[in-house]
């Protein structure tokens, strides 16, 4: 039986890694047919995990101490966004609302229960790797083909049209979300690996996922680059003695500044893009008392500010339950248009919205109080603050056990996990303040396991001070 346990378990694990790495490849899983295989692909690896715990005596594989709260924590949430799932009104869209965050959730538990360090540490390098060739074929494919085809299939006319990347993403800001990703694992492996090799491939990555958000264009990412630099410098360099970490610190910043210079002068139609959005041009032409508000009144009229306020209306028909999950497409009709429109009146609404197409607000944390109101926004961001701060604790717990031995050759992946996981986090939520990277179901499997990972993980756990 306990043969059968572990060959169930080790299945549960392989069928969770072999999600989380080829789903960036399906196009992000964004594709109806993409994601359901994928689901019901977790759906037998959490059977294989269920069987594993049976067949074992009933016992689950431990957990390291005091972690099992912070799955338990995201239970609340989960049974409330089944509730409302049952109660929306278009049944499908609905359930792959609720099922990106079960999945999610199960991604993150298997990827911790199913297995032991040494299958954890390879499923982060595996990770590392993966990172690496989606960004050597969103280059490759970009300098190529100039990104006219997403894999096999036509890319968006759009976006051809304005040179941007897209990887094995339909849209480039995702695939700038993915490249964020990768470079917060190159920089906690630079970092943080003491072995030549493990650092190498960590420069390497830090090298070429930035290129990928330049050539992206995304806006939104390379402001997420300025807050993983920052993460970074507060974070980072914190386990080594303070003379080296004042040094690092500063080379950090100058080769920061080094950077955005080159971008600035090299990047044009990059730099552009920001232009436009300001309204910078036309700025520059006038005194700077009238130059502020005019910026204002330009970055009103763009379309995150409308879609943002569209959400914000269909949030306050119902506040504290939301509209439910998956559903903001479709009230997006009612409430995406302003409300100074009158239908008896044949008056029409200063921004109609009519010509837009909006599956997704552009802020997930804007749709998520949206659709599941301030109780599931409640929910859901207490458990993910708690997760937050027990990453800083694992942080600040290597941090201690590092600054010993900072010169330590075998420092390897383990103590690259917690800062790695920590940096993604960070990125992740300031990002999607202007996108919806986390409704990609590839970015967010990815997600939830490198922020799994450090808590199975006995290295810089148990020892330090508890900060």
């Amino acid at each position: 039986m306990q043969r059968l346990a572990f060959i169930f378990r080790q299945a549960a694990f392989l069928i969770t890694a072999t999600v989380v790495l080829v789903g960036p490849w399906l196009f992000g899983a964004w594709e109806m047919w993409c994601f359901w295989g994928f689901a019901i692909a977790l759906s037998v690896a959490t059977l294989c995990l269920g069987l594993s715990w049976t067949l074992g005596g009933g016992k689950p594989l431990p957990l390291a101490r005091g972690n099992g709260w912070l799955f338990a924590a995201f239970v609340p949430f989960l049974l409330y966004a089944y509730l409302r799932f049952r109660q929306a009104g278009v049944y499908i869209d609905a359930e792959r609302a609720f099922l990106l965050h079960l999945t999610a959730w199960l991604v993150a538990l298997i990827a911790l229960a199913g297995a032991g360090p040494a299958a954890r540490r390879t499923l982060f390098v595996l990770c590392v790797a993966d990172l690496f060739a989606l960004g050597a074929y969103g280059l490759a494919n970009h300098l190529i083909d100039g990104s006219r085809h997403v894999l096999w299939v036509p890319g968006g006319a759009a976006y051809i049209y304005d040179e941007r990347a897209t990887g094995s993403y339909f849209c480039p800001d995702h695939f700038a979300g993915i490249m964020e990703l990768a470079i917060c694992l190159g920089l906690a492996m630079f970092i943080r690996c003491g072995a030549g090799s493990l650092r190498t491939t960590g420069a390497l990555l830090v090298a070429l996922a930035p290129v990928g958000v330049v050539l992206s264009k995304s806006r939104g990412a390379g402001l997420t680059l300025l807050v993983i630099a920052g993460a970074t410098l507060v974070w980072g360099f914190a386990h080594l003695p303070s003379s080296v970490r004042l040094w690092l610190r500063l080379s950090t910043l100058v080769a920061l500044v080094a950077g955005l210079v080159i971008i600035v002068n090299v990047a044009d139609g990059y730099v552009a893009r920001f232009e436009r959005y300001v309204g910078f041009a036309q700025a520059r032409e006038i005194p700077l008392r009238e130059a502020i508000p005019f910026v204002v009144d330009v970055l009103r009229e763009q379309d995150r500010p409308l879609m943002f306020a569209g959400a914000v209306r269909a949030w306050r028909s119902h506040p504290w339950l939301g509209i439910g999950p998956g559903m903001h497409m479709h009230v997006w009709p009612h409430y995406g248009p302003s409300p100074d429109g009158d239908r008896a009146a044949r008056r029409w609404p200063t921004r109609p919205m009519n010509t837009h197409v909006v599956n997704a607000v552009h802020n997930d944390w804007l749709q998520l109080l949206e659709e599941f109101g301030i109780i599931g926004f409640a929910l859901f961001v207490i458990p993910g603050a708690l997760v937050v701060v027990a990453l800083r604790r694992r942080v600040v717990a290597a941090n201690y056990n590092d600054t010993r031995a900072w010169r330590r050759p075998d420092a390897g992946i383990d103590a690259a996990m917690p800062l790695a996981a920590l940096l993604c986090t960070a990125a992740m939520a300031f990002h999607s303040l202007g996108d919806f990277n986390l409704q990609m179901p590839a970015t967010t499997w990815l997600l939830a396991a490198l922020v799994a990972l450090p808590f199975g993980t006995g290295a810089a756990s148990q020892q330090g001070p508890a900060a």
